[in-house]
């Protein structure tokens, strides 16, 4: 992260940052490209928030909030061209879209599950599926109805724990507090606001 000083935005004045990637949002999405770019080398990340549980994917919830996947599950076979036919099927959604989904779906279930994510399985270790819409296979599994606040939570744990610690995290009154921010999350300032807000300043990992 370059620290470019104080900076002049029009008629606002504010302190500049450059970073290597920005992330926006706290959301399932952002947490988890977080994760695998700092497995792929990437760690001069940050990720631009107005508030940490304030998204989607913290406050949505059902009955049965349905993860869809490929099939891994049962004796009824399945392939990512299938997926990507049954996904496409209703016109909303290109068919190269829908293998590329269908070939990352199983990896990306298994990194969930490794995070912690408690989806159910069997005596056998098996994760088990239920159909779900009009799809033939059993393609969907839940975790129950805050299967998506799971996700974003075991994903806030694990980009904290990128910077050591207990994966608590801690919160920093400023940037300059916190030397080599190679991961954090910069809750964003709104206008009129300090930098240097109780509530909206860096939340720092480690």
């Amino acid at each position: 992260m370059i620290d470019h000083g104080e900076q002049a935005f029009g008629n606002v004045k504010a302190h500049a940052y450059s970073v290597h990637t920005l992330l926006i949002g706290t959301g399932a999405a952002s947490l988890n490209c977080a994760e695998h770019l700092y497995e792929l080398g990437v760690s001069d990340i940050a990720i631009v928030t107005d508030k940490l549980g304030a998204g989607t994917s913290s406050n949505s919830g059902s009955d049965k909030q349905t993860y869809y996947k490929i099939g891994i599950f049962g004796d009824v076979p399945d392939s990512p061209v299938d997926f990507a036919k049954a996904l496409a099927a209703g016109g909303m959604m290109h068919g190269d879209l829908a293998y590329i989904e269908g070939l990352g779906s199983a990896p990306e279930f298994f990194h969930l599950v490794r995070n912690g994510v408690p989806f159910p399985f069997n005596a056998y270790g098996a994760f088990v599926g239920y159909k779900t819409d009009h799809d033939p296979r059993q393609r969907a599994t839940s975790a129950g109805p805050k299967t998506s606040r799971f996700m974003v939570e075991r994903a806030l744990d694990q980009v904290r724990r990128r910077r050591g610690g207990d994966g608590k995290g801690r919160a920093a009154d400023n940037l300059d507090n916190h030397p080599c921010p190679q991961y954090f999350v910069y809750q964003a300032c709104k206008a009129g606001q300090k930098e240097t807000h109780k509530n909206q300043s860096l939340y720092a990992p480690g």
